[in-house]
Formats: C-alpha cells, sequence, structure tokens
C-alpha cells in the first residue's frame, strides 16, 4: 500500500469547501448572474449543471440528454468565471434544474464517497481529441483500489515512449473521479500531480485503499 504524505488544508479553508449551505447559495448566486447573461440564449440544447458537496469539496456536474459530460472542482472563489468558461467550452448554454443523469450521478457519487460503490454506471461522453479518448479509455480500465504509473498508461494504449503527453492527457480529464485519473502515480511511488489538488488525490486514494 502506499504510504502518502499529507497535504492537507487549514481548518477554515476546508470547513469552506464542506459548507453545504454557503456553497449551495455561492452556486444558485452564480448561476442566477450567468442566466441574466444568457437572456437571449434560447435553452434548446442547453447543458444542465448541478452542484454537489463532498468529502474533497464542491462539484459541479454537466450533462446533455444522453450523457454526463462534465465533473469538476468547483472553484469558490471564482465559480462564475468557471460556469462562463465551461459555457464557452461547450457552446451552449448552461442552466439548472433536474436532470435525470445528473440525479444520476450525484447518487452515484454519494454512494462512491460512503464505500458503497466502487464502479460507476452513469453514461459518460468526454471530449477530446484521439489520443486524450485512449489516455482517457485506459484510465477506466485502472481497478478501483489501485494505481497505475503513466508508464503503464502509455504501454496499455500502445505508445511506451508516451509517458510525458499521457501526463498532459491526464490533466485535461473533463470528468474527475468517475473518469480516475487520480489512481495515476509516478513510476516510483510518488503520488505526482493532480488538477484538483494534491489534498484532494491523497483523499480519494485513501478512501479507495480503506475500502
Amino acid at each position: 500500500m502506499t504510504t502518502l504524505p499529507s497535504h492537507g488544508l487549514t481548518g477554515s479553508a476546508l470547513e469552506l469547501l464542506l459548507d453545504e449551505e454557503s456553497i449551495r447559495d455561492l452556486f444558485l448566486d452564480a448561476t442566477e448572474e450567468l442566466d441574466q447573461l444568457n437572456l437571449h440564449n434560447p435553452e434548446l440544447d442547453a447543458v444542465k449543471v448541478s452542484c454537489v458537496t463532498s468529502p474533497v469539496g464542491p462539484l459541479l456536474l454537466g450533462a446533455n440528454d444522453r450523457h454526463l459530460i462534465c465533473l469538476q472542482f468547483l472553484e469558490i472563489d471564482g465559480c462564475l468565471k468557471q460556469l462562463i468558461k465551461l459555457q464557452h467550452q461547450f457552446g451552449k448554454p448552461l442552466r439548472t434544474g433536474s436532470h435525470r443523469l445528473l440525479a444520476q450521478a450525484e447518487q452515484e457519487l454519494a454512494d462512491y464517497f460512503a464505500n458503497k460503490r466502487k464502479q460507476f454506471s452513469v453514461p459518460l461522453k468526454a471530449s477530446g481529441t484521439a489520443f486524450q479518448q485512449k489516455v482517457w479509455n485506459a484510465l477506466q480500465q485502472i481497478p478501483y483500489g489501485s494505481t497505475w504509473s503513466y508508464e503503464d498508461i502509455a504501454s496499455q494504449i500502445g505508445q511506451p515512449t508516451a509517458s510525458r503527453a499521457v501526463g498532459l492527457a491526464n490533466g485535461a480529464n473533463p470528468i474527475a473521479i468517475i473518469i480516475p485519473c487520480h489512481r495515476v502515480i509516478r513510476k516510483g511511488g510518488n503520488i505526482g500531480g493532480y488538477g484538483g489538488g494534491l489534498w484532494r488525490k491523497e483523499r480519494l486514494l485513501h478512501l479507495e485503499e480503506g475500502a
């Protein structure tokens, strides 16, 4: 079992990240402001979004009619900016509201964090290059509670010298946790980097090791 170093947050910062009521208010304020910016955009083909709290901070989820297409760590100090960036990326307005795939993803994430689920079944669609798609598909082959190195992923996709490119694709993963980029570490056992912050990666790995 890998021994992980500690990269914790201060108590006040962690309390803010896990304060469900404050996060809900922040997210609703940001989406209301975004709705004002989108007054002239039709809701047709809109991406539905929701925010849920978790042991690794608030999560921003996005879905279209057939797939979950986004799972990001919500930036509490730049929520509106993050939503606008995401909307630009998708080229469609973002809307809050009930959605069966968001509800499914939220329940599966709750089960995962409660150590009741090791695999996700919500349908996914991650937009990226052909190489990124290969890497993200390989990530989903890493067993729960296990870790692979960047070199392992490169070999898995048939490009053993592409470990650096694998790292870049790993960092561009648009659906965190469910496409488990947190399970990729350096060859020597160091956990390496993580776009969501090392403390999140450590918590996710500890969660899976203890299940």
